[in-house]
């Protein structure tokens, strides 16, 4: 899966190690991600105005992680649990703004 952060910087989920949220305080939560790159360069995905609303944005990154391991068992036609748009759509992970 690829995640596209706000800044539009584009993240291949696959060499992720963490994503996790920081508080910045007046500037409110940001969600951040390591990779597992030789600097382990941490991006930042996205800046929310509450923590709960970046808790809701992680839930969405795992609901479409969760669709692409999904559709990657063997065995199961998964046209028939997940339309073929809503596949499409978590095939890249846009960061939403505020």
């Amino acid at each position: 899966m690829i995640i596209v952060s706000q800044k539009k910087e584009v993240i291949n989920f696959d060499n992720v190690t963490r994503i996790f949220i920081a508080d910045f305080s007046e500037d409110g939560f940001g969600i951040g991600a390591d990779t597992n790159s030789v600097d382990s360069q941490c991006w930042d995905l996205g800046y929310y105005e509450t923590e709960q609303r970046a808790k809701e944005i992680l839930e969405e990154v795992t609901i479409a992680y969760a669709n692409i391991t999904m559709m990657n068992m063997p065995k199961i036609n998964i046209h028939e649990f997940i339309p073929a748009k809503e596949i499409i759509r978590n095939l890249v992970y846009q960061m939403p703004e505020k």
